[in-house]
């Protein structure tokens, strides 16, 4: 249900940023047609000076900041959906989460590359090099409208490519972080690997769920990351494995982990880029004769979100 959530949060947050990405570019052609005599551009000093503002009022205006600030409110939902789940574990889940120090510092990460430096860098400036490169130049209207169509209207274009990885993994992360603080606040030792596999699933993944069904315990997991990624390197030895769709893969062990994975850290990286798959952790699930296998926990989730929705 984590992952569900997600998805849906980052599927509406595209679509409603091609739509800002259109707007935008209406409004930059506006903002090109001021400095444009007889198809060439011409601009003043003071002009050029303030493109970087002027280029920010229009993300503005686009809706581009609104649209980010209801990511941001979704983040606001793993909080409550991962409680679902620890409310039967520990009875302090509210009290952690409100004291945490590491929760907030995956939502200022994630706000940096949305809100901050991040998207001044990767969104803002390649717009402002495409104005201050043809206007230096002495290039036409036409030259830079087309460029500006490569970098906002063209299907997954480099914003949307940006935008699109930042806001997945950092969900991800920030959901991460919420387990994370329970492990390390409970001293918890058992773990669920939760989620289902998709065509590109990971070779540390697809190892997982395929040898550990059931709950995994953290001295497990310092094995997994020693033969996928030790010492925190993903592992370049080749492994061949089959997808979900029984198609025969041959790639590195480490494929996609980040570098510095660790068990420490692995709650909040699991298997890397665009990971799909949620740690969730447990007190020891043998402690009362039987062993809790994965398939039940995920039903357990979703029975959850069921009744959350009702």
């Amino acid at each position: 249900m984590i992952i569900d959530h997600i998805d849906k949060s980052v599927d509406r947050f595209l679509k409603e940023l091609a739509k800002n990405n259109n707007k935008l570019y209406d409004l930059l052609l506006t903002e090109l047609s001021k400095h444009t005599s007889r198809g060439r551009l011409i601009i003043n000093k003071e002009a050029l000076a303030e493109l970087d503002s002027a280029i920010r009022k229009n993300i503005i205006a686009s809706g581009y900041q609104d649209n980010v600030n209801k990511l941001f409110l979704d983040l606001n939902k793993l909080i409550e959906l991962n409680g679902l789940w620890y409310k039967n574990i520990i009875n302090d889940y509210s009290s952690l989460i409100n004291k945490s120090d590491v929760i907030p510092m995956y939502l200022e990460k994630m706000s940096y590359y949305l809100r901050g430096g991040g998207a001044s860098y990767n969104i803002v400036r390649p717009l402002e090099d495409i104005f201050r490169e043809n206007i230096m130049l002495g290039r036409g209207y036409v030259e830079v409208q087309n460029k500006l169509i490569d970098r906002l209207n063209v299907s997954d274009n480099p914003t949307i490519k940006y935008a699109k990885q930042v806001a997945y993994d950092g969900m991800m992360q920030y959901n991460g972080a919420i387990n994370e603080q329970v492990r390390v606040a409970h001293d918890l030792e058992w773990f669920y690997y939760v989620g289902s596999e998709i065509e590109t699933t990971r070779p540390i993944c697809d190892h997982i769920r395929d040898n550990y069904p059931k709950a995994i315990h953290k001295s497990e997991l310092v094995k997994i990351l020693d033969e996928f990624a030790p010492d925190g390197i993903p592992s370049k030895e080749l492994i061949t494995y089959e997808t979900v769709n029984n198609k025969i893969i041959t790639t590195n062990k480490g494929h996609g982990i980040y570098k510095n994975t660790t068990p420490e850290n692995f709650t909040i990286l699991r298997g890397g880029y665009n990971c799909r798959h949620d740690v969730k952790w447990t007190r020891n699930p043998t402690s009362g004769g039987k062993k809790i296998d994965r398939v039940q926990t995920e039903r357990d989730l979703q029975n959850l979100l069921n009744i959350m929705k009702a």
